[in-house]
This record gives structure tokens, sequence and C-alpha cells, in this order.
């Protein structure tokens, strides 16, 4: 069984928000500056006026203008680096960063990770399950993160937080303990996959 989520279409046509100079995209959603503000006084975030429809960005959109809100002489950007996704079917999917096909043109490096090949993947039977991984060759930094497999959304959280801080590989996959036969060893073994230099800096775990 397939199902086809299209997004949603923001209900903004007869507000008659041109009355108080608040411009519309032609796909109905509002225009808001990078700090999220649609006119004077007017702020908007989420679904209405977001890009990226999806509940956890609403959230930081909503952190952000309450920062604004109170802090109008030092706003900050809405923040939109970054963002990860995830989709709840069986099996889950779910990524961050760059594609393929955003990388285009420029030097990169990737290895991929079947569940199966890990411990917990054989013992429960996980065939289909894959993490690929993309990564810039000159400084160690993760670019890319997509998996495809049980759990998929959990296995990724890592994976956020390093391209988010702009972590190395060598300092997630050998500067901290994995736990075997954890399902999380697949990020490990597809890290470990990486032809990038995983020298860790000093006293951490080798």
């Amino acid at each position: 069984m397939l199902l086809v989520a299209t997004g949603r279409q923001p209900n903004t046509e007869d507000l008659g928000l041109g009355v108080a100079r608040i411009a519309l995209r032609d796909d109905g959603h509002i225009v808001v500056d990078e700090f999220g503000l649609a006119a004077p006084g007017v702020w908007a975030l989420g679904d209405v006026s977001s890009f990226f429809e999806l509940k956890h960005v609403a959230n930081a959109e909503a952190r952000t203008i309450a920062y604004n809100l109170s802090h109008p002489e030092d706003p900050r950007p809405l923040p939109h680096d970054w963002v990860p996704s995830a989709v709840f079917s069986d099996p889950q999917i779910a990524s961050v960063g760059a594609r393929s096909q955003d990388l285009e043109g420029r030097q990169y490096v990737e290895a991929t990770q079947e569940y199966s090949d890990t411990a917990y993947g054989w013992a429960v039977q996980e065939h289909d399950g894959v993490c690929k991984l993309y990564a810039d060759p000159a400084t160690g930094t993760l670019l890319g993160a997509h998996i495809l497999g049980h759990q998929a959304s959990l296995l990724i959280t890592p994976l956020i937080q390093a391209v988010a801080h702009g972590q190395r590989v060598a300092d997630l996959a050998r500067g901290q303990y994995w736990i075997h036969p954890a399902l999380s060893e697949v990020v490990e073994n597809a890290l470990l996959k990486l032809p990038v230099d995983l020298q860790v800096r000093s006293g951490q775990v080798h």
C-alpha cells in the first residue's frame, strides 16, 4: 500500500492580507524575512510561511520569534540550517544535509552500510536497511546522512548533531564508544567506511 502526501496549502487566500501589506508567495505562503517578520509588528511561522512543513521546524521558529519579540535590538535568524526530516513509513526514511545531486561540482566521499552487516541487523533479519553518508575529504566533516530502515528516525540523531556542529567523522566514529550489539553500529560502521582521516584528538576513546 502506498500513501502519497502532497503537503499542506496555506489558507491565506481570503484573509485580505494585502490590506496589511503582507505579501504572499505564488503558492499562498506568507513572505517573511530572515527573522520571521511578515510586516511591521506581524510575525509568521510554521506551515503558513515556512518552506519546511515540519513540526520540529515550526517549534524552532516559535522559539526564535519569541526571542526576537523580547530582543528587538538583537534578533536571531530563523534556524533553517541542517533541517532533518523523517518519513514514518515501514521501513522508516530519515535524512539530513546534502544529497548526491546537491554535491555536484565539489569534492566529497561517500560510504554505505547495510543493516544486515551488523550483529543486530543480522539477528533481526533486517535485509533492506541501509545507511549512506557523504563527507568532505578535506575537513573530514559530514555533509549529509540518509538512512532507510528500522528506527531510522532515531539512528540519524547523532548524525544530525554532527552536521549541525561541524563534528569531524573521526571524533564521532572513534572518539566515543558505540554499544555492541546495538543497532547504532550501523551508523558507526558507515562512519568508519568513509575514506577520511580517522585520527582522533588526544584523550578520547580509540
